[in-house]
């Protein structure tokens, strides 16, 4: 199960479902609070890539950080 603590490193050399599903869940309240539908024209997949890309180039970062990344260009 991911949480906040949880390194990009420690997903290998790809991020789990579990993570990709924790990244939505966050990327779902992320834009409850900027109010704008973040999730709507992006899937599962890009979302999954969008991390893996990120983790793997920071694997001593946070999922979460990935997943706060993320929800800010989506928001641009």
């Amino acid at each position: 199960m991911t949480d906040l603590r949880s390194l990009c490193g420690s997903t290998l050399t790809k991020i789990y479902n579990a993570d990709v599903q924790w990244v939505i869940g966050f990327l779902t309240g992320f834009a409850h609070f900027k109010d704008k539908d973040l999730l709507k024209n992006t899937d599962y997949d890009a979302v999954a890539a969008y991390v893996d890309q990120k983790c793997k180039l920071k694997p001593l970062a946070l999922i979460f950080d990935a997943a706060a990344e993320l929800g800010e260009d989506l928001a641009k």
